[in-house]
């Protein structure tokens, strides 16, 4: 004797919207104002993140690398999503650059999060 019985599935759908957790964990670190650790080529690396954008179908965060070995001016730096690796929130918060500007035309393509200055 044989029936068909319905199957609870755990596994949830392919959902091709989601977003990628690399941008995920770039978008809640600007919205909280907290530093990343990331890898990039092989070298650890602590960011300042202010804006996360998308160019050309690529993402780019644009950055302040922290570097607490040597004294030097904050500046941005753009940085591609896809090669930043182990990205990781950190606890520790950061403040804005005041000359940042998220309405600056290299941004025109379409911001996706960034920090109120």
């Amino acid at each position: 004797m044989t029936s068909n019985r319905n199957i609870l599935s755990l596994r949830h759908p392919k959902d091709d919207s989601a977003a990628d957790p690399a941008e995920t964990v770039v978008a809640h670190c600007i919205a909280h104002l907290l530093c990343i650790r990331a890898t990039r080529n092989r070298a650890p690396i602590v960011l300042e993140p202010h804006v996360l954008y998308a160019r050309q179908g690529e993402r780019f965060v644009d950055a302040v690398v922290t570097d607490y070995s040597r004294d030097r001016d904050r500046a941005l730096t753009t940085f591609r999503v896809g090669a930043l690796k182990d990205l990781a929130i950190t606890t520790e918060p950061f403040e804005p650059l005041d000359e940042f500007d998220p309405n600056a035309p290299c941004y025109a393509e379409g911001v996706i999060a960034h920090v109120d200055g």
